[in-house]
């Protein structure tokens, strides 16, 4: 039979997509902000009216209709409390500031110094309190005192210890338009807790923007009600923030350099609109657009500089308000009606603000928390053999601010039947290391078990460990024999497949870690064949095609007892025929890893050239793996929900439970080992977020979902 060997040219492109491509999520600028740069063009803009515009037009904001309808609600019952004598609360805000640079060292560029940091919490509080000594007493008889204070976080939302700045490497020189929001999700602390600024570099006469308040319709347990909860903060630019005046060793931008543009932003992060009204066509002539603000008057364009006496609307310009655009040193001013709106926004339950609040004390995220301790694990996960008898696991105790009451360990779920677990020390009350033995091991089913080590002293805290026994491995034999390999239809060309299946039923279901098939075909020339594997779950792989057409390989004859195992030592292509024993196949089965083992395998076996005919005279599948994880088990509740699965990494999550408080979400990968965690306070018995794990890689997870002492499991899938 005569051959040829076709040559094939392949070419692959690769478009490298990084986060410098966000750069072009460009914001079309508004009229008014278009006007004030022709008319003032060495000046900067705040970009929030065109940011939460997009936000809308994205369903992911409500409307400016909604709002203004629901915060004119709130102002009235506020309004009536105080006629009715009820006392003006101080609303306490905890912060994070996240300072987003590109590899420069603190002090240099964007990464700027902490004390700029803390001379910009020291204006904001001058500002919404109108301090007397400060630039931020108001010299217009409409100026007030918001009430509201603002705090650097002292604890995260793990609990431990901060400054309330974070430090992140962006990877990029500047942020244009809204191209932070791709980065926001990854350094956001949770925004029902914290007002989180971020400071980086922006697009040029971009000095900052923020994300408008939310209506919630008063759910309390979702208060974002469908918005972006992941990007929700204030953006400033670096330059903006802070004060020359109280930090001279800054980064500063004047003429705004006295902290009041981040002052401005924070406006908006409040509910107030620009004081000549957003989004206004400053062609026009008319001055009917306002802020909603009966004590701020209309105003047909931002101010430039500290101008005396302006008059645009047939009255003075209030040029000192905070939400104007004149320099920082002649803002001074929010008036009465836009102190309202602000606490229209924090009061009662209309917006998605209002869980943010302390009244009238520190908040508890403001100060350090209180003496405590931390457990971990530093060699989890422990793997063994099956019929070792005992594994180790090294442990760690911390305490935290003078923490010293005893604290005694004991494992409370997840123990092997039969197994026995000892604490060497039992208890401890300073910091130091601990080990946990799990005895008794020998006859214990082979699979992955995630045990929990409790520590219990003021309170009580727990961390995971996985203990991994011996992979099991089973070989599973071909039913359908004898199958007919159809002859090609024409040189070159494959013809319908002769086809075995293989069936794993459910209840030899495993996690995947190896596979090896073993083949018996009976075929001259085999340099005529594909041969292609088909998993469960779609996943194809050519194990042999067209093998070389050398002597002994392709130009011989059969498979007999041909075993393919990516750990052969001698590839397919190398032969020699009729290929008995081990060899590595040309395509690995490796990448059938982390999948589920049950449900139809199917061997189909090519012919691409005519005259000659053979036989898959049978086959065999060796599966070696982890028991699966049930989903459908007893713990896992009927109203849980997670979507979309499989995912990118962003999904969101819903149930309902017994206990309200804390939820833990932990990943764990195929192996059985903890790849990340994360922590969502939940004050209802209706959990619904949205979570992040875009660091993990692609592949099968078991996700952990814990409230108190119940547990549900869930197989979370990345692609």
């Amino acid at each position: 039979m005569r051959k040829i060997t076709l040559l094939g040219l392949f070419m692959s492109l690769f478009f490298v997509c990084n986060t410098q491509a966000q750069n072009k999520k460009k914001l079309e600028l508004s009229d008014s902000n278009k006007e004030y740069l022709r008319v003032n063009p060495e000046r900067g803009v705040c970009t929030s009216y065109e940011y939460n515009n997009e936000l809308r037009k994205q369903g992911k904001l409500s409307t400016n209709e909604a709002f203004e309808k629901a915060i004119a609600k709130q102002i009235a019952k506020d309004k009536l409390d105080a006629a009715n004598g009820k006392a003006t609360d101080v609303l306490h805000i905890p912060v994070v500031v996240h300072v987003v640079h590109n590899g420069e060292a603190i002090g240099t560029g964007p990464n700027i110094r902490d004390e700029q940091i803390l001379a910009q919490i020291e204006v904001m509080n001058e500002d919404f309190r109108k301090m007397a000594g400060t630039n931020g007493a108001s010299t217009n008889a409409a100026g007030a005192d918001s009430f509201i204070e603002f705090c650097l976080a002292k604890t995260d939302p793990n609990g431990n210890v901060t400054t309330g700045i974070t430090r992140h490497n962006g990877g990029q020189a500047s942020w244009a338009g809204s191209a932070l929001d791709a980065f926001k999700p990854g350094t956001q602390w949770d925004p029902t807790k914290y007002l989180n600024i971020w400071t980086a570099t922006l697009g040029a006469q971009d000095l900052g923007y923020a994300q408008f308040p939310q209506i919630n319709n008063n759910q309390i347990t979702n208060p974002y009600a469908g918005a972006a909860s992941n990007t929700d903060g204030v953006v400033m630019g670096a330059t903006t923030f802070g004060s020359s005046q109280k930090f001279a060793g800054g980064n500063y931008n004047s003429p705004y350099d006295l902290g009041r543009t981040t002052t401005h932003e924070v406006g908006h992060w409040l509910g107030l609109k620009h004081i000549n009204g957003d989004g206004v066509d400053q062609n026009s002539d008319t001055c009917q657009f306002d802020d909603e603000c009966a004590d701020t008057p209309n105003q047909k364009l931002q101010s430039s500089g500290c101008p005396n006496n302006q008059s645009s609307c047939g009255s003075i310009d209030q040029v000192e308000n905070y939400m104007d655009y004149s320099n920082d040193s002649c803002m001074n001013t929010f008036t009465n009606d836009q102190v309202a709106r602000m606490r229209a926004v924090l009061n009662g339950n209309v917006t998605n603000r209002s869980s943010l609040v302390t009244k009238n004390a520190a908040p508890a995220l403001c100060s350090l928390p209180a003496p405590s301790f931390i457990i971990t694990a530093t060699n989890s996960p422990v793997s063994i053999g099956a019929g070792t008898s005992g594994a180790v696991f090294n442990l760690n105790f911390a305490t935290i601010n003078g923490y010293n009451t005893n604290t005694a360990f004991t494992v409370t779920n997840g123990l092997p039947t039969g197994a026995t677990a000892t604490f060497n020390p039992t208890s401890m009350n300073a910091d130091g290391a601990f080990t946990l033995t799990i005895g008794n091991l020998a006859g214990v089913t082979a699979g992955s078990y995630t045990i929990t080590v409790s520590a219990a002293g003021t309170t009580t805290k727990t961390v995971d460990v996985v203990l991994t026994i011996g992979a099991a491995c089973a070989t599973t034999n071909s039913t359908t024999n004898n199958v007919a390999i159809p002859e090609a239809p024409a040189d070159g060309t494959e013809g319908a497949p002769g086809v075995s299946i293989i069936n794993i039923p459910v209840g030899n279901n495993v996690i995947i870690t190896d596979v090896n098939i073993t083949l018996n075909i009976t075929y001259v020339y085999v340099n005529d064949l594909r041969v292609e594997l088909t998993s469960p779950t779609g996943t194809k792989i050519d194990l042999i095609k067209q093998l070389p057409e050398t002597a002994g390989v392709g130009n011989s004859d059969n498979f007999t007892s041909t075993i393919l195992d990516d750990a052969g030592a001698t590839a397919i292509t190398v032969g020699p025929a009729p290929f008995t024993g081990t060899f590595s196949p040309q395509n690995p089965l490796s990448v059938l890893n982390s999948q589920e083992s049950k449900g139809n395998w199917t061997l189909s076996v090519y012919d691409q050239w005519t005259g000659g005919t053979g036989t898959l005279n049978s086959w065999s599948i060796e599966i070696c793996g982890t028991p699966a994880l049930g989903i459908e088990d007893s713990k896992t509740t009927k109203s849980f929900s997670l979507h979309p699965n499989p995912s990118n990494g962003k999904f969101n999550i819903s149930f309902t439970t017994s206990n309200s408080g804390s939820a833990v979400l932990t990943a764990y990968d195929i192996r059985g080992r903890k790849v990340t965690e994360q922590h969502f306070e939940n004050n209802s018995n209706v959990f619904n977020q949205t979570v992040n794990f875009n660091t993990l890689a692609k592949g099968v997870y078991i996700l952990k979902i814990q409230t108190g002492n119940n547990e549900l499991f869930k197989r979370l899938v990345i692609k």
